[in-house]
């Protein structure tokens, strides 16, 4: 979302029993986006015990990897075959309320976002369940909130029935494999990381601790440096489509970011309202043995500088792992998986154009502010004719956004300026060359 982060760092206690955050950041060619959730708590008292069960010894199960988001399939209240985001992010469970569910009613309770607040109604339901029939992951008696997830559907392109936060997970030791799509789990007892050494070159193990020391299950924190001087902690959040995200108040105390750092802009979405975020190269940037020093990080401009708001580690970056999180025992592995890690857009060369397909013409739909695009006198409307003497009238718009998004050096292109109706312009075709820059290469005039 995205994209990008939230707030963690809550001084009223009352919002921590029931947090819960979702983000998701997808690429600038399309829309930055990240929601945050935050479940402002029932007074209610737990009248049940939560309880852990597997099928078997290792329950496998499968996930799709769709914009950099984990999403699993899985049943409660009887309904199956429903959609869960896998949201380590979250602290408790928040299901949508289409789904018509019945569980014994805690409190009307609220959603606190960035922002403002949406509506919401706390439960108990009795299961709930990842994985096909006899090899199954299952929670029963488990706390979660309702409240409508349809921005967050809209946004992925597909419907979502809930979000899986760590009061799903924290029962058990659980896997990530990013590589074979699998989410792994086992019993706390059957498991343990006592005998793995660390290189802090490819095998990474961390201490962690709850974000909410008060709360038996609570979301996790890692610690890293912004500056070599300067400590801050970042929540591990799977439920973040992004890289890694930095509040825009320490990045600033850690001389991350001043008012002359190349930035790129971007509008970042929650389930009801916007707000703005940055992507900038981090100077200076250490998790734990990891040295991320020179990569891209997004800057989040919410809740008005609050202290104590921490940062956000998200799938982009731990899709490069194996991941390993042992709630009960406070550890994460992170074993290297990829010998090369994928390229931010932000950083790759690009036109500062959007298209989008008007029967079979491909017309310019946006033009970003300062790209080559813009500097070469592309205007919204016009229309794409040809690329490099390649007429695109039969090419699909995917073909030419590929063409237009893996161009490495200088492109021709043949266009024909849109029509303004109030002035009777345009329909005249022109040409021109460009080449792509990296939108931190943009130079505002």
């Amino acid at each position: 979302m995205s994209v990008v982060s939230c707030s963690r760092g809550d001084s009223l206690e009352r919002l921590r029993r029931a947090m819960g955050f979702l983000r998701f950041c997808v690429c600038r060619a399309a829309v930055p986006c990240m929601f945050a959730i935050v479940a402002v708590a029932s007074r209610a008292q737990a009248r049940f015990i939560t309880d852990y069960q597997l099928d078997r010894d290792i329950v496998e199960v499968p996930f799709e990897y769709k914009g950099h988001q984990i999403l699993v399939k899985g049943q409660t209240g009887g309904r199956k075959d429903l959609t869960f985001l896998f949201d380590s992010g979250a602290s408790s469970p928040v299901l949508d309320t289409s789904l018509g569910l019945r569980g014994t009613h805690l409190a009307d309770t609220h959603i606190q976002e960035a922002d403002g607040v949406t509506n919401a109604e706390s439960i108990w339901l009795d299961d709930l369940r990842l994985g096909p029939e006899n090899s199954a992951a299952n929670v029963t008696n488990i706390s979660v909130l309702l409240t409508d997830l349809s921005q967050i559907s809209r946004v992925l392109g597909r419907h979502i029935d809930g979000i899986l936060g760590m009061s799903f997970i924290a029962g058990f030791v659980v896997d990530i494999d990013y590589e074979k799509h699998l989410l792994r789990f086992r019993r706390e007892r059957d498991f343990t990381l006592d005998k793995v050494v660390p290189d802090n070159q490819r095998v990474f193990l961390f201490d962690v601790r709850r974000s909410n020391p008060h709360s038996k299950i609570s979301t996790v924190l890692l610690s890293g440096l912004l500056h070599p001087k300067y400590d801050y902690d970042f929540l591990l959040d799977t439920g973040f489509g992004g890289y890694a995200s930095i509040a825009h108040l320490a990045a600033e105390e850690a001389g991350m970011i001043h008012s002359d750092t190349p930035r790129v802009a971007g509008t970042s979405y929650g389930v009801t309202h916007s707000f703005e975020s940055d992507k900038i190269r981090a100077p200076f940037l250490m998790i734990g043995g990891i040295n991320l020093s020179g990569k891209i990080v997004s800057i989040d401009y919410r809740n008005k500088d609050v202290i104590g708001q921490t940062g956000i580690l998200g799938n982009k970056l731990l899709q490069n792992y194996h991941v390993t999180l042992d709630y009960a025992r406070h550890k994460l592995l992170l074993e290297r998986n990829a010998s090369a890690e994928e390229e931010d857009e932000a950083a790759r060369p690009s036109f500062g154009i959007i298209i989008q397909s008007n029967s079979k013409t491909i017309l310019v739909n946006q033009v970003k502010r300062y790209s080559p695009a813009q500097r070469s006198g592309v205007r919204t409307g016009d229309a794409i004719l040809m690329i490099d003497g390649r007429p695109v009238e039969n090419m699909s718009t995917a073909d030419v956004a590929n063409m237009l998004t893996s161009a490495q050096g200088e492109m021709r292109f043949q266009l024909r300026r849109g029509i303004d109706p109030n002035l009777g312009t345009g329909g005249n075709e022109y040409t021109l060359s460009m080449t792509p820059i990296s939108p931190f290469e943009w130079k505002q005039d």
